[in-house]
């Protein structure tokens, strides 16, 4: 699960994906404003807003399954994998 950084898409993780896609589930979201992403509120780019993006992202391709996830970010994509992870929104 990639993550990019502010003022990128999950485009980013192009090449990346392309290597491990062979053997894992690849997953490389826009963040919301990002790429070909929309927000109800474009002015909420919060931390808490992202995080909860995320998590919901990963509750709609996974349902009520809940495989061990790998979550990479680079950036502000760091960030929000960290406190994804640390709130238990993504296993």
């Amino acid at each position: 699960y990639f993550i990019h950084g502010g003022g990128y898409t999950g485009l980013t993780w192009a090449l990346v994906a392309q290597e491990l896609k062979a053997g894992h589930r690849v997953l490389c979201l826009d963040l919301r404003g990002h790429g070909q992403s929309r927000a109800q509120d474009e002015s909420d780019f919060s931390n808490a807003t992202l995080v909860s993006d995320v998590a919901a992202v990963w509750r709609a391709v996974h349902g009520a399954q809940a495989p061990a996830t790998v979550l990479v970010g680079h950036s502000l994509g760091g960030a929000v994998a960290t406190r994804c992870a640390a709130a238990g929104g993504i296993p």
